[in-house]
Formats: C-alpha cells, structure tokens, sequence
C-alpha cells in the first residue's frame, strides 16, 4: 500500500481519475488536499484492480475518509475567513453583501456536511460487513469527488482570486 503523501504512479492515476485544473480553486493548501483525494481515489481503483483484498481497500477507504474530513474543515475555515474579511471591510461592503456572504458560507458548509454523509455511505456500502460488488466504488467515489469538486468549490476560485 501506498503511505499518506505517495502518489499513485502518473500512468494509473491518469487512467481513472486524471487530475483537471477544473478541481483547482486557486487556494495552495486546498488544491493540494483536492490532488490527494484524487490520489487516494485512483489507489483505490488501482487497489480493486490489482489487490482487491478487503483490509486493503479498507485501510484506504479510511484514508479517504479522514483527508476528506480534514480536507473539509480546512476548506471551512478558508471560507470563514475571507467571510470575516468581508466583515471587517464594513466601510466597502453594505451589510447586505455580508448577509449574502454569511449564506453563502453556511450553504457551504451545510453542502460539505451531506458531502461527508454521502461519502459515509459509500463506504459503509462497501465496507467488510457489505456484500455489494466491489467494481461499482470506483466509479461512485470518482463521482463524489467530481461533484464536490465541480458543483460545489468551482465558484470558489473566483473568491481565493479576489482577495
């Protein structure tokens, strides 16, 4: 198994789940946890393919699981941030742009909370109590990954961006 910080060899990586600028948010420390949730995707797919033993694909699972939890609370403090920053430039922001800013900010974080829920459930539907078939959690962490990527922090390049 690859250890924490490993990549998946680029000619796997790119196979299943090729890293796209379009999951970039312009945020270095945020990119980076998006590029290794990608990474741990692909070790998963490559885990399935070629040492689909249940530990294994666990100890990844895991993995995902806690770098996503990570991953999210680092991704709500960034946003809490540029929020407080909107506050504290009261002077150059009507309050009604902070009270759009707080609601967008609480969606968010409200989005990552039902994110993590749905990754939960992958993995308890794969995990060593389940009898569903192995070949399908590729796919469907690959589609979690690219939903939270694209429907939900792709706007938040404009804001890293902004400031």
């Amino acid at each position: 198994m690859l250890s924490p910080g490993c990549s998946t060899p680029q000619s796997q990586e790119y196979s299943f789940l090729p890293w796209v600028e379009g999951y970039a948010v312009g945020h270095d420390g945020l990119d980076t946890e998006h590029r290794r949730l990608v990474e741990i995707i692909n070790e998963i797919h490559v885990a399935q393919q070629t040492d689909p033993a249940p530990a294994r694909i666990n100890t990844l699972l895991d993995m995902l699981h806690q770098e996503t939890v990570d991953h999210l609370r680092h991704e709500n403090s960034a946003m809490r941030e540029v929020s407080g920053k909107v506050a504290l430039e009261k002077g150059s922001h009507p309050a009604a742009l902070k009270m759009m800013s707080d609601a967008v900010l609480d969606e968010h974080i409200a989005e990552h909370a039902r994110s993590l829920q749905k990754l939960a459930f992958i993995i308890r539907s794969f995990g060593p109590e389940s009898n569903a078939p192995s070949g399908e959690l590729g796919d469907l962490l690959k589609d979690w990954f690219i939903e939270h990527a694209i429907k939900y922090d792709a706007h938040l390049k404009a804001v890293f961006q902004a400031l």
